[in-house]
């Protein structure tokens, strides 16, 4: 039966890892491309379920993906299942408990980033000459960049880190040149935690970027990091 990941990227991620560690715990020698069949089989099947668990479609950073494929591949190297066809390890379910494990040590690297104010770049990022603006927003109205994103640069993403849980109702935008980049979108300000939101907005005209906190809150602090990159002619 056909599978729709609801993230590619976790999808991606975890049968990588699993195919690594099952097949390469010893030296390759058989180039016949059918004998894998089995274990790419069981390989997708640990990525379906570890796709079902982490059930969240918003694309994974870089620490995120490299964190998922290292950890599986460690847990399959040397441990491939045996024998291959018997299908309980083609079965998504057999694998609960290990991904929902393998889940947690991912979160738990993304909250102790959080807690040392390191944000991992998307892979986006990482290509086209990726670069990034990261301001540090207290309870000021309104904050601006030093630095303007250049016309046709892509904005991929904004990452907010909320060091200090702002009062109640408080709310943020981020724009460039008029353009609505985030509304608070997935941030919940009166919580500290970091937040991701994968964009692709495409400037219009080079401007400066501009951060507001609505609703004058008390109390808060945060980071907000603004990803943006050169596309390919």
């Amino acid at each position: 039966m056909s599978y729709t990941p609801i993230n590619i990227g976790v999808y991606v991620a975890a049968y990588s890892g699993a195919i690594a560690g099952m097949t390469t715990s010893g030296w390759l020698t058989d180039s016949n491309q059918s004998d894998y069949a089995l274990v790419t089989s069981i390989a997708s099947s640990y990525a379906q379920e570890f796709d079902t668990v982490w059930n969240n479609s918003a694309t994974l950073n870089t620490l995120e993906q490299q964190c998922i494929t290292a950890i599986v591949s460690n847990i399959f190297i040397g441990r491939a299942p045996g024998p291959l066809n018997d299908p309980i390890f083609q079965t998504p379910s057999n694998w609960t408990i290990n991904v929902t494990a393998c889940k947690a040590i991912v979160l738990e690297s993304d909250a102790f980033f959080a807690s040392q104010g390191i944000v991992p770049p998307f892979p986006s990022e990482n290509s086209n000459g990726g670069s990034a603006i990261r301001l540090a927003i207290g309870i000021s109205e309104l904050t601006t960049s030093n630095t303007l994103i250049p016309s046709g640069d892509v904005v991929s993403s904004i990452v907010v880190n909320v060091e200090s849980a702002y009062s109640e109702n408080a709310t943020i935008t981020v724009t460039c040149n008029g353009q609505t980049l985030m509304f608070s979108d997935g941030v919940d300000l009166q919580n500290t935690g970091l937040y991701s939101n994968p964009i692709d907005v495409i400037i219009t005209s080079g401007a400066v970027v501009e951060v507001s906190i609505s609703n004058a809150p008390a109390t808060g602090s945060c980071a907000v990091t603004i990803n943006y990159f050169t596309p390919e002619d």
